[in-house]
């Protein structure tokens, strides 16, 4: 079957589990309730489940419980609760309810593939369970530090020899960049395959001059992501007007009170905490110039979605030197080349406007959302095949 074609009616579409506990607030929208808030990573895979479910696939997505129920169909996706976030006995919890009940879940889904997006020891759990059900994992990287264990992100001292673990008995790794193949070739003797990633459908473009942000800045906030930098950025720059967009879900807003602390004095600054995807969005496209200040990133969804509104992007970071080879904004080396590059930008607006404009037709040229699957649905359907009873062996690569 060639790549993206449409599958064949007389065979069974290919069973594609996603697991990511977080994205219940990409996946279902309660019109009685604002939109929720959540990462680029729980977008990603819920664009790339829909997608999938369009061409064919049989899929399935296990979250938390958050009170949506054991299962519950949305946009053709299967939606399987695992457990509830904040059941279980200190010290006990890790194997009940939330290995137990993580288990259940991927049994109940029954897939082919196996789909996670993960840089912490989640990838062993996952990994040890779909070895059992004797299935296939697919893995799609979405940091720099996902690919060197010398940045993870790690929250227990279990989370390294879990991700070691887990990375090792992965089927395929997804890459975002070719620096994120090398990194996992260096550090950990993979192979992976660079596949680009979904962005959602083209926005409707706010005329500049109805654009009342000149400087955004999204993200988790974490001490990676540098806040604090943007914070000193505003100070240095009164004139303009800066909002900065940003919590943590998981862990509440204790950063976002920190950093209200740091604010103070910082009138044309604008902090808005934890917002919904649609309350981002509204922000975005009222924004001039979007930075970012992490010190290790993958190819953030912040990045695609300035891009698609004309917001050239100004970064420490050039993922495969995308920013500087495109001219889609700036790459700057230190704070005090961001400081005057951002008041360059604002100052000069033909040159801003110019680079916006290269940014949509990069974007154009580069990312059809409705080809961006094809890749995705190529690797899926690669494993559709080998699928015995759960329980039983995994035909070897030499039988396929």
């Amino acid at each position: 079957m060639s790549v993206g074609a449409d599958p064949d009616p007389t065979v069974r579409p290919v069973r594609v589990c996603h697991i990511n506990l977080y994205s219940y607030p990409a996946l279902w929208r309660d019109p009685a309730r604002p939109s929720q808030p959540t990462g680029g990573a729980e977008l990603q895979q819920a664009m790339i489940a829909r997608a999938a479910a369009r061409r064919g696939v049989d899929s399935s997505f296990v979250t938390l419980d958050v009170g949506q129920g054991r299962e519950i169909v949305v946009d053709r996706l299967r939606i399987l609760a695992a457990y509830r976030r904040e059941q279980g006995l200190p010290g006990l919890r890790f194997f009940h309810p939330r290995l137990s009940g993580l288990y259940r879940a991927l049994r109940r889904a029954d897939a082919d593939v196996y789909f996670l997006a993960c840089g912490d020891g989640f990838l062993g759990v996952v990994a040890w369970i779909v070895r059992r059900l004797r299935r296939r994992l697919v893995l799609r990287i979405v940091s720099d530090a996902d690919c060197d264990p010398r940045r993870q992100i790690t929250s227990t001292f279990k989370d390294p020899w879990l991700y070691r673990y887990g990375i090792r008995r992965v089927d395929v790794v997804l890459a975002q960049t070719e620096q994120q193949r090398e990194m996992l070739r260096r550090n950990f003797g993979i192979e992976s395959e660079v596949v680009a990633d979904m962005v959602a459908p083209w926005p409707r473009l706010t005329p500049p001059e109805e654009r009342d942000i000149d400087v955004i800045w999204v993200a988790h906030l974490r001490a990676l992501k540098r806040p604090e930098m943007f914070v000193e950025l505003a100070q240095r720059l009164p004139r303009y007007r800066f909002h900065l967009i940003g919590g943590d879900p998981q862990q509440g807003n204790v950063y976002l009170e920190q950093l209200r602390v740091v604010a103070r004095g910082v009138p044309n600054l604008t902090l808005h905490g934890s917002l919904g995807q649609d309350e981002t969005l509204g922000l975005f496209d009222r924004a001039r110039l979007l930075v970012n200040t992490s010190d290790i990133e993958g190819l953030p969804n912040t990045f695609y979605q300035a891009w698609v509104r004309a917001i050239p992007v100004v970064s420490f970071l050039d993922p495969d030197q995308r920013i500087v080879s495109h001219g889609l904004g700036a790459a700057v080396p230190d704070f005090e080349t961001l400081v005057a590059t951002v008041r360059d930008l604002l100052a000069d607006e033909p040159r801003r406007r110019a680079l916006g404009q290269q940014a949509v037709t990069f974007m154009r040229t580069h990312y059809d959302p409705e080809r961006l699957i094809e890749p995705y649905l190529a690797v899926f359907r690669r494993f559709a095949p080998v699928r015995p009873a759960i329980g039983e062996p995994l035909l070897p690569a030499s039988a396929r």
